[in-house]
């Protein structure tokens, strides 16, 4: 009910009592916090739970993940990095890593984890497609796209990877490349696949940079049926 007073106060009553003085009850409160969207209020107790048992690498894994959501990023990075300690080689504490640096939005350091973990397994499924997102984001649309090639081999019916693939021909320029891209995520049913109000803007703008704008007005027509109140759109047919 965002009556953060109340609550606090409450929370401050439970822990005066000895009997609550206990790792379980800091996880909960600061889950709690977190589940608010109050990554600041919950870190306190992430740390007192990860004091009261230092093994445990779940805990270990929650701290680090609000250390980032608090923009602590050496922090979170250093708890990830005990766990590569503990594990080299292992694929998923790479990806973990990188994940975080992700959303850190250091996407260079993110590029460097996931290099790790493909260096283990040259075919892990998450680390490709995030080292495609990395890329689209630092604007190296080449490298992008060879990315999100090589993880359409192993999901071909995600129209979420097709529809960035066309992204990537967009911003590249090879509007024909990108035309047939888009067309085939409207034909995608399966998975998380984009809106087709955007699938379709996209096909009419590479019309229009094709010169073909009847081709190019057809499609932004199609949008616009889908969506009568976007003003983009009319701004795109005008």
């Amino acid at each position: 009910d965002k009556k953060l007073e109340e609550a606090d106060a409450l929370i401050q009553g439970i822990m005066s009592l000895d009997e609550n003085d206990d790792e379980d009850n800091f996880l909960d409160i600061a889950y709690l916090y977190t589940d608010a969207d109050l990554p600041e209020q919950a870190l306190p107790w992430f740390e007192k739970a990860f004091k009261a048992n230092p093994e445990n690498d779940e805990i270990r894994m929650s701290l680090a993940e609000c250390y980032g959501e608090c923009k602590q990023i050496d922090k979170g990075a250093q708890l990830y990095n005990q766990l590569l300690d503990k594990d080299p080689y292992s694929v998923k504490s790479w990806f973990d890593l990188g994940r975080f640096y992700y959303t850190a939005e250091e996407f260079n350091k993110a590029l460097e984890a996931y290099e790790f973990a493909l260096t283990i397994d040259a075919e892990h499924p998450g680390s490709i497609l995030m080292t495609a997102h990395c890329y689209y984001k630092l604007e190296n649309f080449e490298k992008s796209c060879e990315y999100y090639e090589r993880y359409e081999k192993i999901d071909p019916k995600s129209g979420m990877t097709i529809f960035f693939i066309g992204l990537c021909h967009f911003n590249l320029k090879n509007y024909e490349k990108c035309i047939q891209k888009f067309t085939e995520a409207l034909d995608i049913n399966q998975g998380l696949s984009p809106d087709t109000i955007d699938i379709n803007t996209y096909i009419a703008l590479s019309y229009c940079e094709l010169g073909l704008l009847d081709d190019a007005i057809n499609y932004i027509d199609l949008a616009i049926n889908e969506d009568t109140s976007c003003a983009d759109s009319y701004i795109n047919k005008g």
